[in-house]
């Protein structure tokens, strides 16, 4: 809440929010009003990528494991992936490649990402890991 210059607008939508979740590190402002948190690393603890705001996807390599009850990104979406897949709120199709959000490794899931986002296509994990500076459309 505290990034938005309208604190007071940003409070009033998020309690009249039906459900709020959230990943965060801390129990911030934001995360108070939340029905879920779940708990995130901090950059030190992930292995993936990162794409900021002028569209560039930068590399990043787990330096430090998960601390305390943290959970890297991708097994806080694998988890919650299953469970809607389990319920049935979800139907992935039969010849879907990772169905069960099964991906070995982040470069698989961006690998994934490649071929169903065409501004990320070019984009792979063995460009990245040669120093090339890459910002979508690729």
């Amino acid at each position: 809440m505290t990034s938005d210059p309208d604190l007071n607008h940003v409070r009033h939508a998020l309690k009249n929010t039906e459900f709020l979740v959230l990943q965060d590190m801390f129990l911030t402002e934001t995360a108070q009003l939340a029905d879920v948190v779940f708990p995130a690393c901090s950059f030190a603890e992930k292995d993936g990528t990162f794409t900021n705001s002028e569209r560039r996807v930068q590399r990043v390599r787990k330096a430090i494991e998960p601390i305390g009850e943290s959970k890297d990104d991708s097994w806080i979406v694998k988890e919650l992936a299953q469970r809607l897949i389990e319920l049935g709120a979800v139907n992935p199709t039969q010849d879907a490649p990772h169905r069960g959000w099964d991906y070995a490794s982040a470069a698989d899931a961006m690998a994934e990402v490649n071929a169903l986002t065409p501004i990320y296509g070019g984009i792979t994990y063995e460009r990245l890991n040669n120093g090339e500076q890459l910002q979508w459309p690729v």
